[in-house]
């Protein structure tokens, strides 16, 4: 009786926290972007877009950056690591067509940071002309209006960076849905709160961030310093600006990342990737098993599991479910102003969830990250520190400073 009453209270409590967040993500979403400010010279706007292979949508993407409503001029820089990436062609393909756009390719040739993305924004950001800056990834679906709602909110008093909540779109394969509804179902909830309850914000995504040149030009050194050796290169730089005191902001500027077309096994590593990322974020371990209560299904089913199928506990796992499938529409008709993702995939909600027991105790005990053949252990909260192969030691020795940890933070 007494473990049916803990988990009841659990569950109820992580259903609590979906009816606030709602409420937070209706707040969100009618909050007014800014118009532009005629009444002053408008700024003008360097793109900086990291750009990787060619396998979401990038035809689409650019050819909508290419027609903006923008009144001004303004610059794109794709920045590639490697002349013989896939996408290079197809930047070549749209830099030939629309010659009297500044835009161009830029080859990035830095090998500083621990992420290539981050020296490719590096080198990017060495050729920008205008005072305001947009990192935006190759894979975010944009609007017409995207440099302008951007512009607009730097334009307003106060605000130094202006990043949007990351929520993924187009998923058309179970594995892709998996990932796609339970990601757009944490960002309705748990995002949304961050963002009613904190004025200035520490963190931010990546995939889209603007920001004016003069503020991280005022930081020196210290901005590649902090970002080359950061856990999650997305979050460096709304860390930096906060740490700074420069105010940043949530916007709800349309402009989602396109997940179609993964694979069970892109979407597990990408999440165990990110497990460590979270963890951090949270402050420590013990924190991070702590936030299985913001996901009821998950703590429902284990109560199914622990009182052997009581029906409290399934008539509490339906709920749940029921709960977090209505999350998925509303986001999705609120913010994508569509329903056809939820409609078709709903049902993976509850199984992403499930599989949060398997990831939350993986994340408890995870103290490394593994990405690009490269692993790397935390240090200093926010950092990592790339830990050598025996193997190639001797190489690594006689290498770069670089490879380094920079005790910053």
């Amino acid at each position: 009786m007494a473990l049916m009453t803990f988990f009841t209270y659990i569950v109820y409590f992580g259903l609590g926290i979906y009816c606030f967040g709602l409420v937070c993500l209706i707040r969100f979403v009618r909050k007014k972007i800014p118009a532009l400010k005629s009444d002053q010279p408008l700024p003008g706007v360097s793109i900086i877009k990291t750009c990787y292979k060619a396998e979401d949508n990038e035809e689409v993407n650019f050819d909508i950056l290419f027609h903006q409503d923008y009144p001004v001029p303004y610059q794109i820089l794709f920045v590639v690591s490697s002349d013989t990436d896939p996408i290079v062609p197809l930047i070549q393909t749209f830099l030939t067509r629309y010659p009297k756009v500044d835009a161009q390719l830029v080859v990035s040739k830095t090998r500083k940071a621990f992420w290539k993305k981050v020296d490719a924004l590096y080198d990017g950001y060495r050729l920008v002309k205008h005072d305001f800056v947009i990192w935006s990834d190759s894979d975010v679906i944009l609007k017409s209006n995207y440099i302008t709602q951007m512009a607009a909110s730097l334009q307003e008093p106060g605000v130094a960076l202006v990043t949007t909540p990351q929520y993924d779109a187009r998923a058309n394969n179970f594995p892709s849905a998996l990932k796609a509804l339970g990601n757009n179902c944490d960002v309705a909830t748990h995002m949304m709160i961050l963002d009613a309850m904190t004025t200035w914000k520490k963190h931010g995504f990546g995939q889209s961030i603007g920001f004016k040149k003069k503020d991280l030009d005022q930081m020196g050194k210290k901005v590649w310093e902090t970002m080359n050796t950061f856990l999650a290169d997305d979050q460096a730089l709304p860390y930096l600006f906060y740490h700074e005191g420069k105010k940043v902001v949530f916007q709800n500027i349309y402009c989602p990342v396109e997940f179609s077309n993964k694979t069970f096994g892109n979407v597990i590593r990408q999440k165990i990737r990110w497990l460590l990322p979270q963890k951090m974020a949270l402050g420590n371990r013990y924190s991070y098993i702590l936030s299985v209560i913001g996901y009821p299904v998950a703590t429902s089913f284990l109560m199914m599991i622990c009182t052997q199928l009581s029906p409290h506990s399934i008539r509490l796992f339906i709920a749940s479910c029921l709960m977090r499938v209505f999350i998925s529409f509303t986001f999705e008709i609120l913010v994508l102003k569509d329903f056809r993702m939820s409609l078709r995939y709903f049902w993976t909600i509850p199984i992403w969830d499930i599989m949060h027991l398997y990831f939350f105790i993986h994340g408890f005990f995870k103290t490394t990250i593994q990405f690009e053949n490269r692993k790397f252990k935390v240090v200093n909260r926010y950092f990592v520190k790339e830990i050598a192969d025996p193997l190639q030691a001797p190489a690594l020795k006689s290498g770069s400073k670089a490879k380094n940890l920079l005790e910053i933070g």
